[in-house]
């Protein structure tokens, strides 16, 4: 009876399957993560929820790991029923018999997709213009490093461009810097094209 009053009040999304994986029960948070109720997922294996994210080097080293410790903790990407993406902190423990044979997996998911976007969005302003979308000069001095360390570890040339625009200052001063600035983003457009 506690288990079940745990289960159903919980955050975290609940998934118990058996050994072999098929799926046996879930709770409701678990549907509002996922959107597949209770009856759509008893009696399926997990990788219904596969987004293909994973490698099945992943899934093997996770599986061997949960074998080996009774336990596996990490991120993973799954998708919706609705097909949408979303990144779950997930927990896996094993459930064994008094033989010490595996009974159950019980799955704690917590969804953390916000926070990973919101880690994508600080890496993109801190490593991008945000008027153009172009590398800033702190990506750009990594890249060029990487390139000069291939270059010399293959014995290759590097060619680096450097372009001016001429002007632009007169684009800015007369025009005014909104006019600038579709300039700037019409250029970068042009480059990356």
């Amino acid at each position: 009876q506690s288990a079940a009053t745990v289960s159903t009040f919980a955050n975290e999304g609940i998934m118990i399957t058996k050994a072999d994986g098929i799926i046996v029960d879930t709770n409701a948070a678990f549907s509002l993560i996922t959107g597949y109720t209770q009856d759509e997922v008893v009696g399926q294996k997990p990788h219904m929820l596969g987004s293909g994210h994973q490698d099945s080097a992943f899934f093997a080293a996770l599986w061997t790991e949960l074998q080996s410790t009774g336990q596996w903790h990490g991120e993973i990407w799954n998708r919706r029923k609705t097909g949408e993406l979303y990144a779950a902190m997930l927990n896996v423990s094993t459930v064994r018999n008094s033989k010490n044979h595996i009974d159950y997996f019980v799955a704690l998911y917590t969804d953390i997709t916000s926070k990973k976007n919101y880690e994508n969005q600080l890496e993109r302003r801190a490593h991008h213009d945000p008027l153009t979308g172009l590398a800033n000069r702190v990506l750009f001095t990594d890249r060029l490093s990487q390139a000069i360390v291939q270059t010399l570890r293959h014995n290759k040339l590097l060619a680096l461009v450097y372009l001016d625009l001429d002007g632009f200052k007169t684009v800015n001063d007369v025009y005014g810097h909104q006019a600038g600035d579709v300039l700037l983003i019409a250029v970068a457009a042009r480059m990356q094209e």
